[in-house]
């Protein structure tokens, strides 16, 4: 079905949910608390700028696991790297690819 109010022009994007991450891993104690495991879900603009105030690139992507997820740092630490890598995988699914190098940046992609 077409709406009539759309530009022949114009393009339509649904924001249609994307699919969580649910990782499961052996049991962490923290606080009373048993963790055993975490979801995932797209993350916010609001949660990549405040992930982005971390130094560092894995820094960042523990932060933005913790907002996104609610599971503490003192849990995340406990964590495997493959863990890790694959909340990174994730959400990295969600980036933007990186703009390709210009003439005037000096990047020439030669070594």
């Amino acid at each position: 079905m077409s709406d009539p109010e759309l530009d022949a022009d114009e393009e339509v994007f649904d924001l249609v949910p994307a699919k969580a991450l649910r990782l499961t891993f052996p049991a962490v104690s923290f606080n009373d608390r048993e963790y055993t495991d975490l979801r995932l879900t797209e993350p916010t603009v609001q949660q990549l700028l405040d992930a982005s105030k971390v130094d560092g690139a894995i820094a960042q992507t523990l932060a933005l696991i913790k907002l996104n997820s609610g599971v503490p740092l003192q849990v995340l630490h406990q964590l495997p790297q493959r863990a890790l890598t694959r909340c990174g995988d994730y959400f990295a699914a969600f980036s933007p690819p990186s703009p390709a190098p210009t003439k005037d940046s000096g990047e020439t992609g030669e070594g």
